[in-house]
């Protein structure tokens, strides 16, 4: 009677445990969060998994804890940190290591803008010999009778999920789409639209020579030969796509099973994209890692 008594209770307060814990962790993650995008380098999408994993985690730990498994609850905490430690591993095997350069004043971006219907709208083309990797753009708005908008308008955006190469242009962004009651108080055709700040990658100061070829089913396929002063263990490829965007293509090598390699001085190695890609052209390295 006891035991089940207990059951009764553990049970009808798990819920409750359970939100005082996601609080708590919430709280945690968010402050570490803002710290680590506030003074440091680190991308998002590594602080978004990492949330992600002590997230889940801590629910399944606080729950093997309060049914009195403190041994899995345990077992489950080392668990997370071994999943933390292989997601760090496949993070450095596919987001690559520049430094970080952020720019606010004269940015070297030419950005122009338009109106189509109620959308504001912008282009930019990255002028900078270092790849872009994100932007703010800001457009101040206007109302009717002339007085400027409270608060600017604001996107942030760069390539389609890449750092966007010397030269290389973004069409068509939209920064603010007035809706239908929004349409009689501004005037869009005075909004201003700026470049607030951008941040970008410097580029590697010897970059290794890059051939493509075409397999018998379509397929490109990578010669890299390394005639740099360094050894390298890790190549990052982006390339337009027929729709003239530019993308990461993610390669892995082509004759090894293992998907690390090293190029030594003055030799080559043959890379593929990890999966089917077809119509790539003007494949560039934007980035690679030296031993």
């Amino acid at each position: 009677m006891t035991r089940n008594l207990d059951l009764i209770i553990r049970a009808a307060s798990l819920p409750i445990v359970l939100a005082f814990s996601q609080a708590r962790m919430f709280g945690l993650f968010l402050s570490v969060a803002i710290l680590a995008l506030a003074f440091t380098d680190v991308e998002i999408v590594r602080v978004v998994v990492y949330g992600i994993i002590a997230l889940i985690a801590s629910n399944i730990a606080t729950i093997a804890a309060h049914w009195g498994s403190r041994f899995l609850a345990i077992t489950i905490v080392v668990g997370a940190l071994f999943a933390a430690w292989e997601a760090e591993y496949i993070f450095r095997m596919v987001i690559p290591t520049a430094e970080s350069v952020r720019i606010t004043d004269n940015v070297p971006i030419s950005l122009s803008q338009s109106i189509s219907g109620n959308t504001v709208r912008v282009s930019f083309t990255n002028l900078s010999a270092m790849w872009l990797e994100s932007l703010r753009i800001e457009c101040q708005g206007y109302y009717r009778d002339g007085t400027p908008r409270e608060k600017p308008w604001g996107r942030n955006g760069a390539g389609i999920g890449h750092w966007l190469a010397p030269g290389d242009s973004v069409n068509s962004v939209r920064v603010f789409e007035a809706r239908f009651d929004d349409v009689d108080r501004y005037d869009l055709n005075r909004s201003e639209c700026r470049v607030a700040h951008a941040d970008f990658r410097r580029m590697p100061e010897q970059l290794p020579r890059l051939e493509t070829e075409t397999t018998e089913t379509g397929r490109l396929r990578f010669v890299v030969t390394n005639t740099t002063d360094y050894a390298i263990d890790g190549i990052w490829i982006s390339c337009m796509t027929r729709d003239g965007f530019r993308t990461t293509v993610p390669v892995e090598p082509a004759y090894q099973s293992a998907l690390h390699f090293t190029i030594a001085l003055g030799s080559s190695i043959t890379l593929m994209p990890t999966t089917a890609r077809f119509g790539l052209q003007d494949c560039r390295i934007y980035a690679l890692r030296a031993l």
